[in-house]
């Protein structure tokens, strides 16, 4: 069952590298805010990213 049929006329977020972007974009997703986090000095950035989803049966 897919997860848009579970939770229906919900948003879907999900914080994707800057590598996974382009295939969220693919499924819909778009982009909320960039990001910048730290791991052991290293800069990485990720995007906030959400999907509308609405149940049609």
């Amino acid at each position: 069952m897919a997860l848009e049929n579970i939770h229906p006329d919900k948003k879907l977020t999900v914080a994707a590298s800057i590598t996974a972007r382009p295939f969220f974009e693919s499924q819909g997703y778009q982009v909320v805010q960039q990001n910048q986090v730290f791991i052991k000095d290293v800069p990485f950035v990720n995007f906030l990213m959400e999907k509308s989803i609405y149940y049609t049966p």
